[in-house]
């Protein structure tokens, strides 16, 4: 392993670059998509990131050489028939280190040009996805093509993000990000999660919504939202990295067959209902991580989820 940058290493990866994520418990709505894993890691400090479990021994943010092979992968996975959705932000942040990794000059050609040399292009195309707490996204701009690539902000209410969301930029930095993306021509997702209900939580998302509305184009944005969860242990885990572990304390409900931590149902469904009254009707909305009951109750749609990781 060899630091490239005060906070940043450099790992080889002996496993394969691209996996299926297709292991949703019943009863709990994920689409099924591929990951691309060419790191682990965030510079980022979020007390309720997820990554702390599975990277508990992990201090500081890697990315994988062998980049050729990873490039490989990536060509033969856009030569499958069926097209999938491959994210490139399920271990690590997609963005946050672009500066160093240049994973956006590298990939996002290759999905722009998928279909060079064939004599029957597709009928529907691979898509890449960068999923982003950060504003670095000046390696998005450099690049002439923005096909079939979508970037994906996650966003929260500035008191939730300066209390828990340490060292990533402010919320409205990140907007101000994705409507540089939106106007350059990439598709553009917003993800709000986790929604965390502190006291007077509706008077602090409500700014957030309307700059969002003002700001962007919400005709046909998709919207993720997901509210404060965790995995048996992370807690824990928090805790002992030194992070505010008690942001977890309300997620005391266990009834999904995932055995994740969640909200009292009651509370997901109300904060869900308060979202969905104030997002733009023109927007497309779904729920990350989220029951079957909850999708049923809130007239949603769970058969066919228009989420985040959804193509």
């Amino acid at each position: 392993m060899q630091e490239i940058a005060s906070s940043l290493l450099v790992a080889s990866r002996k496993s394969p670059f691209i996996h299926k994520m297709d292991r949703t418990p019943p009863g709990v709505v994920c689409p099924t998509y591929y990951v691309l894993s060419h790191g682990n890691g965030c510079p980022y400090g979020c007390d309720y990131c997820c990554l702390q479990l599975p990277l508990r021994n992990i201090r500081k943010p890697i990315v994988f050489d062998g980049r050729e092979r990873m490039l490989e992968e990536v060509r033969r996975f856009l030569g499958r028939g069926r097209a999938w959705l491959l994210s490139a932000g399920e271990s690590s942040d997609s963005l946050a280190l672009d500066h160093v990794a240049h994973l956006a000059r590298d990939l996002v050609p290759l999905f722009a040009r998928q279909d060079e040399g064939m004599l029957f292009p597709k009928e529907k195309q691979h898509k890449l996805l960068f999923v982003t707490k950060s504003a670095n996204v000046q390696g998005l701009l450099e690049v002439n093509e923005r096909a079939n690539v979508v970037v994906s902000f996650s966003l929260n209410a500035p008191e939730v993000s300066v209390r828990y969301e340490h060292g990533a930029p402010h919320p409205y930095e990140r907007l101000k990000a994705a409507v540089r993306c939106q106007q350059a021509g990439y598709e553009v997702r917003i993800r709000i999660d986790p929604i965390i209900p502190l006291e007077g939580w509706c008077e602090m998302y409500e700014p957030l919504l309307e700059r969002i509305e003002s700001e962007m184009d919400v005709e046909g944005l998709r919207f993720t939202l997901g509210t404060i969860r965790h995995n048996p242990g992370l807690r824990e885990c928090a805790s002992e990295r030194g992070r505010e572990w008690k942001v977890f304390s309300q997620a005391n409900s266990r009834e999904a067959s995932d055995l994740r931590y969640r909200l009292p149902v009651a509370l997901r469904r109300e904060a869900y209902g308060w979202f969905l009254e104030r997002l733009p009707g023109q927007a497309t909305v779904a729920l990350c991580k989220e029951t079957e009951e909850v999708w049923g109750h809130l007239g949603l749609d769970s058969r066919n989820p228009r989420c985040n990781c959804a193509l």
